[in-house]
């Protein structure tokens, strides 16, 4: 018999058994659980609950995959693509769920081709088939799967959706200059993260001259308005970098707006700020020396030592690291960069797409044996539906698409904290490459390493100081 009461284990109010007084869960035995083989409570047939759960959702899932009729062969595209995403993880029951809810849909509607993630987030806010709290969504997963596959470009790298959040702050009447303003960045090969931050500034501005204006009219601003927004900006503690790039793209949006005929005087015509001034923070020398001893060391991590060798001597950046890819020839290591498409602002390619890793120095060529060796166990325990030969792996195993930008610097840093004993982030590191590059006064080899022509002449000229770390 069970009847309501407090555990004597866990003191929860749960049925309990009137013989021991206790829960049905804290009646359980521990024990090695024979799928995952983890010291967990048991549950039944010698699985613990999430091995038991994961198990019975399969089943589950694998006869909703079975009666699932689409509606187009798109249709069965894309639920294949979700099942073939969740199945790497332990299925729970809210994945039953999801799976049955998703499957009515796409036997019911034709869904268009999705190109773009804009495309994802309209389904996902459509249908909102996600568990708790709006995370885990049916359709994002399968936007995960389409980028694994090269149809979408990385998440954090497509702004349409984020310049419209951004535009809806607008009234109608700002609207009306915003639109043609935004259209002529466009044509002019202006990049969407350029055109997301001239917006979310003109977005900022307007938000402040209204909060202290009531009577505010766009087209009406003095200098002194803008003057007054500048210093409300450094008595919020932004650095001199961020409060000249609002000046810049205010001063181009009255610039357009004065040759537009829209207005008579450009009110930030006159308004100056000046820069910081320029220095480079580089590692000490001894720094550099542990870094390449460490490097050169044959019991040295040897994906840390590759890390820090493709930033402290190829002078690669986060972006390349993401996004690059490792191929073999002829018993040397390749890796291949990806080439962003040319903008306003960037209009040459300042390194070559491959970049062919030499044999010599010995020790070099023992580091890419060993790297490879190293990279290849864990790509074949990563899961993975499509070939992509990243450079870097997840820890987790899980996928092959692309690490994120922090992730990388995390694992610089640690790269460099078992080097010196200091976690050195990544810009130090290709600032001290240059530094190395240039020591001799000739920093032209810069400019085919990836540096702008323009400001490779810099180190040859600006102040040096040395990096600490902040505690």
């Amino acid at each position: 018999m069970s009847r309501k009461g407090i555990c004597k284990v866990c003191h929860q109010l749960r049925w309990i058994s009137s013989r021991k007084e206790i829960c049905r869960p804290c009646g359980y035995s521990y024990g090695a659980c024979s799928n995952c083989y983890n010291e967990r409570k048991i549950y039944v047939n010698g699985l613990c609950y999430m091995c038991y759960q994961d198990k019975k959702v399969r089943t589950a899932i694998d006869e909703i995959e079975a009666a699932f009729n689409p509606d187009s062969d798109y249709n069965k595209h894309i639920f294949n693509l979700y099942l073939t995403y969740i199945r790497r993880y332990k299925l729970q029951y809210f994945h039953m769920k999801q799976a049955s809810e998703l499957s009515k849909i796409l036997t019911e509607i034709s869904l268009e081709k999705i190109l773009k993630w804009e495309d994802v987030y309209t389904l996902h806010s459509k249908y909102k088939l996600f568990q708790a709290r709006k995370r885990g969504s049916a359709f994002l997963k399968v936007g995960y799967m389409l980028q694994e596959l090269g149809v979408l470009p990385p998440r954090s790298e497509e702004f349409s959706h984020r310049i419209k959040r951004q535009l809806a702050a607008f009234d109608s009447e700002s609207m009306k200059i915003i639109v043609p303003y935004i259209h002529m960045y466009k044509t002019s090969k202006r990049s969407d993260s350029t055109i997301m931050d001239h917006i979310y500034s003109l977005k900022n501005f307007i938000s402040w001259c209204k909060d202290n204006n009531d009577r505010f009219v766009f087209l009406s601003v003095n200098e002194n308005t803008i003057k007054a927004h500048l210093i409300f900006l450094h008595s919020n503690k932004h650095n001199l970098k961020y409060i000249r790039d609002a000046l810049g793209h205010i001063k181009c949006f009255y610039r357009y707006c004065k040759y537009k005929k829209l207005i008579l005087v450009d009110p930030a015509k006159n308004i100056r700020l000046s820069r910081e001034p320029g220095r480079l923070c580089v590692c000490s020398e001894d720094h550099i020396h542990r870094l390449f001893t460490y490097i050169k060391n044959p019991n040295s991590d040897p994906e840390c030592a590759m890390l820090i060798s493709l930033i402290l001597i190829w002078g690669l950046i986060n972006e390349d690291l993401v996004h690059a890819k490792l191929a073999v020839n002829s018993n040397t290591l390749s890796i291949i960069l990806r080439q962003k498409r040319l903008t306003k602002g960037k209009r040459y390619y300042n390194r070559e797409q491959v970049l062919t890793l030499p044999q010599k120095p010995t020790w070099f060529y023992d580091l890419q044996k060993r790297f490879y060796i190293h990279w290849l166990k864990k790509y074949e325990k990563t899961k993975k539906s499509f070939p992509n030969y990243s450079l870097l792996l997840p820890y987790h195993k899980n996928y092959n698409r692309p690490l994120s930008k922090g992730t990388i610097t995390k694992r610089v840093c640690r790269a460099t904290f078992a080097a010196t004993g200091l976690s050195i982030p990544p810009k130090i590191l290709k600032q001290t490459c240059g530094f190395i590059h240039s020591r001799q006064g000739d920093a032209s080899i810069l400019s085919t390493l990836g540096w702008s022509q323009g400001f490779s002449f810099a180190y040859t000229c600006l102040p040096i100081t040395y990096f600490k770390e902040k505690y």
